[in-house]
């Protein structure tokens, strides 16, 4: 597993380093994201918000964008409310379909995901049915889509992602979201 990070931080630093693009790589604007969680299997639809900055190109038209989230999402199961929460924070790599940071994009992104779900214990060696948390993390791969309009100072965006998590529930988002453009 340490190899694997150490391996991705390699790339992402070949990435910055041998920058082929336009403008030097830095701070180009802040958002937000906001939508809907839609889990691949056992839990409900849920809420999903993003903080996100495009630090520009890193490569001839490919910017990178870091990105903290938060996804919730629940289940009755048996009479019980549980509950599944994940914070996670990475980067992701998106080139656009023509020559200006505008219109469609396609991308990948990857992240570090602190998950918090509760299981129900049920069966012959427990009395009462028991809420257990479970805290788990992962590295999630992310398939990224979407279409970006900029403006004079703002600019706005709608993104569906889908994002792989090994070991856990693969999940799909469908988000807008704002940005302010940075001078």
């Amino acid at each position: 597993m340490k190899r694997s990070y150490f391996i991705i931080i390699s790339i992402m630093i070949l990435f910055i380093s041998k920058s082929n693009a336009s403008d030097p790589v830095g701070l180009k604007s802040v958002g937000a994201m906001g939508g809907i969680l839609v889990p691949q299997n056992t839990w409900n639809n849920g809420l999903a918000v993003e903080l996100q900055s495009e630090l520009g190109e890193i490569i001839k038209y490919v910017f990178l964008v870091s990105q903290i989230g938060y996804w919730h999402a629940g289940q009755n199961k048996e009479g019980q409310d549980l509950t599944y929460t994940n914070i996670y924070f990475g980067s992701k790599f998106i080139g656009f379909f023509n020559t200006k940071p505008r219109g469609f994009y396609a991308g990948l992104g990857i992240q570090y995901h602190i998950i918090s779900q509760d299981e129900l214990l049920s069966g012959i060696d427990v009395v009462e049915n028991e809420i257990v948390t479970r805290n788990i993390s992962r590295v999630g791969y992310s398939i990224v889509a979407g279409y970006l309009l900029k403006l004079k100072n703002v600019s706005f965006s709608f993104e569906p992602r889908y994002t792989l998590l090994p070991g856990t529930e693969d999940m799909i988002t469908i988000s807008i979201g704002a940005g302010y453009l940075l001078p």
